[in-house]
């Protein structure tokens, strides 16, 4: 193939430069929403520029054909994929759907397809040939080159009009981007409509179009590196209400309901009656009532126990541009996640990891309010605490384990034994504390008797292993002029050392002086 040098060959060698260059940057920051397609567009553009570059400088008349066929792999792409990028720089990414996508595709292909078979059908062309003086090929028009020039029209001032119809009513930065984007996409059509329709050759012997690129790039560089045009991408008013994830609802001065977005729609429930006009109290009957003062706030919780949902409700007036009152506008902000991780946190502070039952420091919280009921009102009270005998043998026998299965047990067969408004906790290694709320002296013994007894006789299967257990109790009833819970506690302590020292596998109670300090009231038969 043989090629000659023209210097008409230049801007279109700068106009390469451009387009491979942004090219290259699109594919550099493709993590952007649009730039891909704008990728795709400048690609198309380049191999438009390299076609039509190569056809200037070949000399034969074949060769030229060739070149000048092969630029429409570009030239229908690059009009078409600028269409998707107006839709996709303005958020009507929802038009791109089949018929759209069907329309830019079968453009491209069938575009194409006439072109690269035109020597059989003559419909694009219907005769090409070389003019003195002129590096590109001529050709006269078949009927299919003016639907390709109809459908051009079509995608590039739709694409203008998208541009400038999405992009006037937004701030300077904005309407600065839609401007450069815009211009740069519809110059070289302009070219093109001065040339078909009104005969008026912008630059002789050259195509108008890839000419105008060089200047449609130089637009779109500054859109980009300017102001930032890939990056700042304006988000539509509307499209933040319809999806932020918040219920808003727009009340007038009657508390009336004059609009609401989707998520406020899915949380009332279903209802054949219309909600726009009715009142905010009425639609939100089953909720607490929603205040809707002047910035109130306030965390409402709506749902039964296994299903609770907590939002968090603000409320801000809405005044005209002379700040006369218009109404109100309730946001409700969904934090069930929150409150949920808040419980889960506030749980596991308050439980013990391995039995589930209350920890030490919660049970001191919970039993000093219980133990100053008590001593107000003068009701029965007492401390229980209990302890597995030799369970350090039973760690080094059969594991650790093992021992953690143990203490679940007993965790859990005290838990049985206990009334509703009694409290266990864990209180620190094989030792548990209990609160028996209204339990004298001898409902306390009759309790603590019977953990022990169920205890006892219960024969644990952990692995391979049969286990037979044993615990040791002490109590400590509350008495007239108590008034430290932590004496009563040390009490508990001290009854429970008496079981140990005696033998363990029974119950004591603790004593004041003169008598003997320390009581066996309850002996198990051997």
């Amino acid at each position: 193939m043989q090629f000659s040098y023209t210097p008409l060959m230049w801007p279109f060698v700068g106009s390469l430069i451009i387009t491979i260059f942004l090219a290259f940057y699109a594919y550099r920051n493709r993590h952007l929403p649009a730039a891909p397609t704008f990728g795709i567009v400048m690609v198309a553009l380049t191999i438009w520029t390299a076609c039509y570059l190569m056809e200037l400088i070949s000399v034969t008349l074949q060769a030229k054909t060739f070149w000048a066929s092969a630029k429409y792999l570009g030239g229908t792409s690059a009009p078409a994929m600028w269409f998707v990028l107006a839709l996709r720089l303005t958020n009507h990414e929802h038009w791109i759907k089949r018929p759209i996508r069907t329309i830019v595709v079968g453009f491209v292909i069938i575009i194409c397809a006439v072109v690269f078979t035109n020597s059989l059908h003559h419909w694009y062309w219907t005769r090409v040939y070389l003019v003195e003086g002129f590096p590109e090929s001529q050709a006269d028009q078949g009927f299919f080159f003016w639907i390709y020039a109809l459908m051009l029209y079509i995608f590039i001032l739709t694409s203008v009009v998208v541009f400038f119809n999405y992009y006037r009513r937004t701030p300077a930065l904005y309407r600065r981007q839609a401007w450069l984007m815009a211009v740069g996409g519809f110059l070289p059509l302009g070219g093109r409509i001065i040339e078909d329709i009104f005969g008026i050759d912008l630059f002789p012997k050259v195509d108008n179009v890839i000419l105008l690129f060089l200047i449609s790039g130089i637009f779109f560089a500054f859109a980009i590196f300017r102001y930032h045009a890939l990056y700042i991408v304006h988000i539509a008013h509307n499209l933040v209400i319809e999806n932020i994830r918040a219920g808003i609802i727009v009340l007038d001065l009657r508390e009336r309901i004059v609009d609401l977005n989707p998520y406020a729609q899915a949380l009332i429930q279903p209802t054949s009656a219309p909600i726009i006009s009715r009142s905010l109290h009425e639609v939100f009957a089953d909720w607490p009532r929603l205040e809707t003062t002047v910035d109130a706030e306030q965390e409402v919780v709506i749902g039964s126990a296994d299903a609770e949902r907590w939002f968090h409700i603000q409320s801000s007036p809405i005044v005209t541009q002379n700040n006369a009152p218009a109404g109100f506008v309730v946001v409700l902000f969904d934090i069930t996640a929150r409150k949920q991780a808040e419980q889960k946190l506030a749980a596991l502070a308050q439980t013990d990891s391995l039995t589930g039952i209350t920890n030490r420091r919660h049970f001191y919280e919970l039993s000093a309010v219980k133990f100053a009921h008590a001593q107000r009102y003068q009701r029965p009270f007492a401390i229980m605490m209990l302890d597995i005998d030799h369970f350090k043998r039973i760690n080094d026998t059969y594991g650790h384990s093992v021992g953690d299965e143990v203490i679940k047990f007993v965790a859990t067969t005290c838990r049985q034994q206990l009334r509703t408004t009694d409290l266990l906790a864990r209180y620190g290694g094989e030792e548990f504390i209990c609160l028996l709320d209204e339990a004298d002296v001898e409902a306390a013994s009759q309790i603590a008797e019977r953990i022990r007894r169920v205890i006892a006789e219960a024969r644990l299967e952990v692995a391979e292993y049969t286990i037979q257990l044993t615990i040791s109790i002490g109590l400590a009833p509350i008495r007239a002029g108590e008034t430290v819970l932590s004496e009563l506690i040390n009490h508990a302590d001290q009854a429970l050392y008496t079981s140990k020292s005696n033998g363990r596998n029974r119950v004591s109670i603790w004593q004041p002086e003169p008598q003997p300090s320390l009581t066996n009231v309850i002996t198990p038969n051997h």
